[in-house]
């Protein structure tokens, strides 16, 4: 049976050379299968991480205070679907949302989240327009499914309406990453 041939010195130098001059991360790249376009690379000081996009869903509940000229309880549900776009620990995504309110008519927008994977803190800033023609922004933070969220909203007759209101995340896209 022939034998294999002995590697030499030379490539395992050269690997070596490589993966020292690579940017920080760029060890290694090896396929996974996962949802989306997803890879795996191993950073030296951090072991394996991930990389890419994927599709992302994600539904919410929030409970608070809506002001304008009266104090209001106001409660809303929101869904957004967009991309999901890994570098870990850093997972940032955008999409578009509906969200649905107690004390407003529906309203659709875009909103960016960036999301510490390791940490669970999270932030998300979008806008968005009612039903009314009513455009506002939202700002949120939080960590892991809990947070806080503050709206602001002007009707074209120039009144502004703002609220304060604690949210309860399910990040879908992001569970699914985790447990592929």
């Amino acid at each position: 049976m022939p034998r294999a041939p002995t590697p030499t010195l030379l490539p395992r130098v050269a690997l070596l050379l490589v993966v020292h001059a690579a940017p920080a991360g760029a060890a290694e790249s090896t396929a996974r299968a996962s949802p989306g376009r997803m890879h795996t690379i191993t950073d030296p000081e951090l072991g394996p991480l991930r990389r890419g996009e994927a599709g992302n869903l994600d539904l919410e509940l929030a409970y608070g205070r809506t002001y304008h000229t009266a104090q209001r309880t106001s409660g809303a549900a929101r869904i957004r679907v967009g991309g999901l776009f890994v570098y870990e620990p850093w997972y940032p995504s955008l999409g578009v949302f509906l969200q649905l309110s107690t004390q407003a008519p529906p309203v659709v927008g875009v909103e960016g989240e960036l999301m510490h994977l390791w940490r669970g803190t999270w932030a998300q800033l979008g806008a968005g327009l009612d039903f009314r023609a009513r455009y506002g922004a939202l700002l949120s933070v939080g960590w892991s499914a809990f947070g806080v969220q503050t709206e602001v909203w002007r009707a074209p007759t120039h009144d502004v309406t703002w609220a304060v209101l604690g949210k309860l995340r399910l990040p879908l896209g992001v569970l699914r990453l985790m447990w592929s």
